[in-house]
């Protein structure tokens, strides 16, 4: 008797632990920087050299992960964020391409790809400050 006791306040104690890390973990994005980028991303959206747009998605990609306390290089917090982007496979696509303006001289890339990096960058910025 003794024993089951013991073991359920140890699952008791172990679950109480889980739920308090998960309820830190879902802290809510401070919602004066949320505006302030939701501002800078109107501001990007405006831009119209493509290369520009990619290049200042990413740099607030970075920034907000930057808020959410992921503090490495881009790649370093994007792995250490992974398992929260909505599509890793889209975002790796679009940091992709940032890397390719950022290091390539005049990178072949078409219209149509611009504007998937585009949406992918706006809608995983976004879905990070829920």
């Amino acid at each position: 008797m003794e024993i089951l006791i013991f073991f359920l306040l140890l699952v008791f104690f172990f679950w109480t632990i889980f739920w308090f890390i998960a309820l830190i973990k879902k802290e809510k994005f401070p919602e004066n920087r949320k505006k302030y980028f939701l501002k800078k991303l109107d501001e990007i959206k405006k831009y119209n050299d493509f290369e520009k747009k990619i290049l200042n998605y990413d740099k607030i990609l970075d920034q907000v992960l930057k808020e959410k306390k992921y503090s490495w290089t881009l790649w370093e917090k994007m792995k250490k964020f992974w398992q929260n982007f909505l599509n890793q496979n889209e975002i790796w696509f679009a940091h992709k391409m940032r890397n390719q303006i950022a290091h390539e001289v005049n990178p072949k890339i078409s219209e149509k790809d611009f504007l998937k990096a585009e949406k992918i960058f706006l809608r995983e910025i976004k879905n990070m400050m829920e």
